[in-house]
């Protein structure tokens, strides 16, 4: 690589320090959205994040590109990538729930190969790679053995807009494993990085959903993959499977496909 991970991994903690400043500070007025033509709801912090993270890179990596879900894309052709998701969970946000979280996430090649998840309002990040191990808080974390799906704790977002064939194929799967919890959101995929949680199934995602949860994950031991079990990158389509021990891939992958004996 033409820059150390760890290098790299430094600055991306710079960054989720700005994120952290910011979206503490937003008090009552985090309240305040608009929406946007997709239907979602976007905040001032959403877009002052991501134009200040942005600002960052550009002076410290000019050569690299970026993605980010308020500010478009800019040179997605270039080796490394940098994909921000400045509010993941900006409903949440306004909500004052705790889980919204700042993505930020570097690809190489055109595959995850750095996360950060920077969790404001309950001070937690989590920073993970290939060859750098996983952090949460600077505390070495793992995700735990899960022999099978009977076994497994269960996440995905909440079913009731999803297409008649993806809350069918959503439903077997939960529906194999011990216990299901619903519309975690990518505070979720940290869970299964921590060992608290073993399979996440979602869908409608983009690349700045998950392109920080993916080496963090994979990192920690977990496995990660598309519906059809191909790698994550940053053209994948918006279904994803995270899970905890890469023994669930192959009973998974049969439960979301409906070829079960």
């Amino acid at each position: 690589m033409a820059e150390d991970l760890r290098e790299l991994a430094a600055f991306a903690e710079e960054l989720s320090d700005e994120a952290r400043v910011i979206l503490q500070g937003a008090g009552a007025a985090a309240a305040s959205y608009e929406i946007k033509p997709d239907g979602s709801p976007v905040t001032p912090f959403d877009k002052r994040v991501e134009a200040a993270l942005r600002q960052r890179i550009a002076e410290r990596y000019p050569g690299h590109g970026v993605l980010g879900e308020e500010h478009g894309a800019e040179a997605l052709d270039a080796e490394f990538v940098w994909v921000i998701d400045p509010i993941d969970g900006t409903k949440q946000f306004i909500s004052g729930l705790p889980v919204y979280s700042t993505l930020i996430g570097l690809s190489v090649g055109g595959r995850p190969r750095l996360g950060v998840m920077e969790f404001p309002a309950t001070a937690e990040r989590i920073v993970g790679g290939p060859g750098l191990g996983v952090t949460l808080n600077g505390r070495a974390i793992a995700c735990r053995p899960c022999a099978g799906l009977d076994e497994a704790l269960f996440s995905s977002g909440i079913p009731s807009r999803d297409k008649a064939d993806e809350r069918a194929a959503v439903e077997r799967l939960y529906r194999a494993c011990r216990f299901a919890v619903w519309g975690g959101g990518s505070y979720a995929f940290a869970l299964i990085a921590q060992g608290r949680l073993d399979v996440a199934a979602y869908r409608g995602l983009d690349a700045y959903d998950f392109a920080a949860a993916v080496p963090i994950i994979e990192a920690a031991g977990g496995h990660c993959s598309d519906w059809e079990g191909r790698p994550l990158g940053l053209a994948s389509g918006g279904r994803v499977l995270l899970l905890g021990d890469r023994r669930l891939a192959e009973p998974a992958l049969r439960q979301l496909a409906g070829s079960v004996e």
